[in-house]
């Protein structure tokens, strides 16, 4: 009886590799290709841009608001951009469609304080060059008393 159990145990056991594929790979490629990660490369203060009360009193457009040294900023073109006053729970956005401030955001930005934070956010139209990619370009700013 044993013996008969050892020996039928045994085929089956060589059955099963007999019919196991050993051609096929064991994992098999992934199903979707994964996106690209968007990195950070500039570690730093988000806030260390300032301007004047007077100099966004005097802004049309957000060229006016943002410093020189955003060069980017001059050469899109944008589809839609947001104004945000930020506040220690929420914030105060207001959106547009172009480059020139709208009446609204205009008026946000009339209202705010000294040493208020906020922040202008702009979805481009044209792809980067090097990645293909629709930007978006964000610059966050503080205000400060006249010099």
């Amino acid at each position: 009886m044993k013996k008969s159990i050892l020996i039928l145990c045994a085929t089956f056991s060589l059955t099963a590799f007999a019919y196991k594929n050993w051609s096929v790979p064991e994992t098999s490629p992934p199903a979707c290709r994964q996106a690209p990660i968007d990195l950070v490369y500039a570690v730093d203060s988000r806030f260390m841009a300032t301007i004047s009360k007077e100099d966004l009193h005097r802004a049309t457009s957000v060229l006016d608001i943002v410093p020189r040294d955003a060069e980017s900023w001059w050469y899109a073109s944008f589809e839609s951009v947001k104004v945000a006053l930020l506040h220690d729970d929420y914030e105060m956005a207001v959106d547009g469609d172009e480059k020139d401030l709208n009446a609204a955001q205009t008026i946000l930005l009339q209202s705010a304080d000294y040493s208020t934070d906020f922040y202008i956010k702009a979805r481009g139209t044209t792809k980067h060059p090097v990645t293909g990619k629709i930007e978006d370009y964000v610059y966050y700013l503080t205000i400060v008393p006249e010099k």
